[in-house]
């Protein structure tokens, strides 16, 4: 965006948080509450060079970012404090609107509060999306398309604290399941670590490890887990890599001791070893263990079938005949 002049890096902010299609009038109305009356009368030729820049697209009189573009721009608002202001400039929304969002609209929504620095209406926006559009939210996790779309780790360096502890274990968590973990949000993590080391906050180590389980930095990950307080999970998913279930199976179960069980006496595990776990199971032809685990997750059942499913295909490990087709 660095050759972009100042009216069409404005115009392309402001097109980023629509996020959405918008119209040319739309948009005119919204810069002249930006303040920008003289843009607003030349906005149709600013679009128009930023279409034949290729980054933004043009549907009749209507305009788009481009994906590869909106997360980056909206960023340029927020770095160049002007996000706020723009924000402001956008049309007002009718709370009928609201009530009858799409999948689309709620990710606007959620992305604003995020670049709004708002935690409890990132919150709010995020509970929404995955009670009103949970196959969409699974399907692909908002905040991992986000982290993807990030060049660098400045959107998580200039976050309130609270708020990046959500959006680091919603895009390592979340997106991890598609083994899709975003990178920058992967790069900040190290970035701490190296910086930390086992002062890192627990849960963060435990993210950071477990990316590295991802990428196959199995030497990394036993160092660290030698020397630092032990992850009993990621040790049973570090001895499943390296082929040794046997291992890997008693691993895992002292994690699950270590985690309990919830007052629903639903069996819960904290991280990948809650999907890990069945896997080894089956591999040493425990399949009752299997099942039985499997029943008690519930609520966890969808993710944990597809996760199942991604390792098996990754591994080659057999599909047994009681796994639901989905």
């Amino acid at each position: 965006l660095k050759n972009l002049s100042a009216d069409e890096r404005t115009v392309l902010e402001l097109l980023s948080l629509y996020y959405l299609p918008a119209g040319e009038s739309s948009l005119v109305e919204a810069l002249k509450r930006y303040g920008k009356p003289s843009l607003a009368q030349k906005a149709h030729d600013v679009l128009e060079r930023l279409v034949e820049s290729e980054l933004i697209t043009r549907n009749g009189r209507s305009y788009r970012c481009l994906p590869e573009v909106v997360e980056i721009a909206s960023q340029s608002a927020v770095e160049g404090k002007r996000f706020e202001k723009l924000q402001a400039a956008l049309p007002p929304r009718s709370s009928i609107a609201s009530a009858l969002e799409d999948f689309p609209e709620g990710v606007r929504d959620l992305r604003l509060a995020l670049y709004a620095g708002d935690k409890m209406e990132f919150v709010k926006r995020l509970a929404s999306l995955v009670k009103r559009h949970p196959n969409h939210y699974n399907l692909d996790p908002p905040l991992s398309r986000m982290a993807r779309l990030q060049t660098d780790t400045k959107w998580l360096q200039s976050m309130e604290d609270g708020l990046r502890t959500l959006v680091v274990q919603g895009v390592m968590l979340k997106g991890s399941q598609h083994l899709l973990p975003g990178a920058t949000v992967a790069e900040w993590l190290a970035q701490q670590y190296k910086k930390e080391g086992d002062a890192i906050h627990p849960f963060y180590r435990l993210l950071h490890l477990q990316n590295l389980l991802l990428s196959d930095e199995f030497r990394k990950v036993d160092r660290a887990l030698s020397d630092g307080a032990p992850l009993p999970s990621l040790k049973g998913w570090l001895e499943f890599e390296k082929g040794r279930y046997k291992k890997a199976l008693s691993e895992l179960e002292k994690a699950l001791e270590l985690a309990g069980r919830e007052a629903t006496g639903k069996v819960t595990l904290t991280g990948f070893a809650s999907f890990l776990l069945p896997v080894v199971y089956l591999i040493s032809d425990k399949i009752e263990e299997a099942k039985r685990y499997v029943d008690g997750m519930r609520g966890l059942d969808m993710e944990a079938l597809q996760w199942l499913v991604t390792v098996r295909q990754r591994g080659g490990i057999e599909e047994p005949e009681w796994l639901p087709r989905f």
